[in-house]
């Protein structure tokens, strides 16, 4: 029996996986010890927002997820879609060029094991299953006041909203809402954006974007990225040792 006992947990270390850190949650795979864990890249789609009260109405699909393309299985997609509210537009910062604060901000991603997204058709990001849902986390980026606080802010590369077609960049805060991927992220650990608190409680996530005309009538395009921290998630390699283990004890207590 003791032969028995040392031959399990020689097979025990042989079968313990080397130490990658890979997270799989969903049907998506990333790697913890990254050092950009955790960041989303991807590509955006987004109505225009002219007059306050306009609703954005954005999507897109993930391209990489801490750098790495292959965060999916071949022939799946993971995409995205949200919305968000314009709530003030003007000159916040006393610069020559305009912002936008958005608030009521909302954000859903979709896993999908057949892609099939087509930026004409917005349906096709959310035809798979639901993977995360964001909330916006409003905040002061101005110093304003409450009549000020947004989820989302546009930086224009003109003097207002409307000036030369809707082009410029986009920052903000999210707190995770639900989906399954919800408990696998480290949750409140964002303090300041460029420099600004973002209030009382910590955000989940931040989120920068860039956009400018499609081509498309009323539609914008550009490039976006979403930044936070993974929670610990054990791998199944790591379970299966701790099984392999508690079958030796109890192999251990049946020869005693």
């Amino acid at each position: 029996m003791k032969h028995s006992i040392a031959k399990l947990t020689l097979v025990g270390a042989l079968i313990a996986p080397s130490v990658s850190f890979a997270a799989s949650v969903g049907g998506v795979t990333w790697n913890q010890a990254s050092g950009f864990d955790f960041t989303m890249n991807g590509t955006i789609w987004e109505t225009e927002a002219n007059t306050v009260g306009d609703v954005v109405n954005f999507y897109g699909t993930v391209s990489n997820v801490n750098g790495a393309t292959n965060f999916v299985t071949a022939g799946a997609e993971l995409s995205y879609s949200g919305s968000f509210t314009l709530s003030q537009q003007g000159n916040f910062d006393g610069d020559a060029f305009g912002e936008a604060i958005f608030n009521a901000a909302t954000m859903t991603f979709y896993y999908d094991a057949s892609a099939d997204f087509d930026a004409s058709n917005l349906a096709t990001a959310t035809d798979g299953n639901i993977w995360l849902t964001l909330t916006g986390h409003n905040y002061d980026a101005y110093g304003l006041g409450a009549a000020f606080l947004g989820a989302i802010y546009a930086d224009l590369n003109g003097a207002s909203i409307t000036a030369i077609g809707d082009t410029g960049s986009g920052y903000g805060a999210w707190d995770v809402l639900g989906g399954q991927a919800a408990p696998f992220f480290d949750t409140n650990t964002i303090a300041t954006i460029n420099g600004v608190s973002v209030g009382a409680s910590n955000a989940d996530f931040t989120f920068s974007d860039s956009f400018q005309p499609s081509g498309v009538a009323g539609l914008l395009t550009g490039t976006g990225e979403l930044r936070g921290k993974t929670a610990s998630i054990p791998e199944p390699g790591s379970l299966l040792l701790l099984s392999v283990g508690l079958l030796g004890m109890g192999l251990r207590k049946s020869y005693r």
